[in-house]
């Protein structure tokens, strides 16, 4: 069974990494970095674009450029070239990208813990009121928030995994330590704080091991580099 394959890279803003990023996009991903209105964002957006074309490249042996890619109707993003390919998903937010890449279906996703504006009300709305009182009674405390983004994570990762996105709602989805159950279909699930102050959730359907590759931005920069023609 051929091993989930996740990248993780923490960024630092560095410009001088992102323009060589840009590499790895297709014209159509540049114009959409360019239309970021927050310098963040597109930094953000650029690295999670360039290491998923690259990672797919690397498990196919095609070059990241010859890619094409479509979305599903419930938002998933997936390949057309070639046709016959492995699942991914992609997340990226402040200071964090993250791509997994599985033989069978997968989701993936990145959250700062350190996100204002979290309260009671919130949970029960995301979560529903059962999810919502699991997290505890202070949601002040540090241990309330770090439950909040456990449980927003993956049920973020199973629905990216499902394809389905937000249009099915965090309540149905029951979510245990190494576990989920959507609609009758069970998920492996696997959290992992990215330090200083992010958490990843992992979500796949094939039983298999996890290779995590930790990158910084000078490296995924290096295997831009290596890896693409120079412009």
């Amino acid at each position: 069974m051929e091993p989930v394959r996740l990248y993780s890279v923490a960024l630092d803003g560095n410009p001088i990494a992102e323009s060589v990023w840009r590499r790895a996009l297709s014209a159509d991903e540049k114009g959409r970095a360019d239309r970021f209105r927050r310098a963040e964002d597109r930094h953000a957006y650029t690295a999670a674009h360039a290491l998923t074309r690259l990672a797919l490249g690397l498990t196919l042996g095609i070059p990241p450029l010859d890619l094409t890619f479509a979305t599903t109707t419930g938002g998933k993003p997936v390949l057309t070239t070639p046709s016959a390919a492995p699942d991914f998903s992609l997340s990226h937010t402040d200071g964090h990208v993250a791509v997994a890449v599985a033989s069978g279906a997968v989701g993936v996703d990145v959250e700062s813990i350190r996100r204002p504006r979290l309260d009671a009300a919130l949970a029960e709305t995301a979560f529903g009121a059962a999810k919502a009182a699991r997290l505890g009674s202070d949601p002040t405390s540090d241990s309330w928030r770090a439950a909040f983004f456990a449980t927003w994570t993956a049920c973020e990762a199973v629905l990216k995994a499902e394809g389905v996105g937000l249009a099915v709602a965090m309540e149905r989805i029951e979510i245990g330590e190494e576990s989920a159950v959507l609609n009758g279909r069970h998920w492996h699930l696997w959290r992992c704080p990215l330090p200083p102050d992010h958490l990843l959730a992992l979500a796949w359907e094939d039983a298999a091991q996890i290779d995590h590759s930790r990158l910084d931005p000078a490296a995924l920069a290096s295997w831009c580099a290596q890896t693409l023609p120079v412009e």
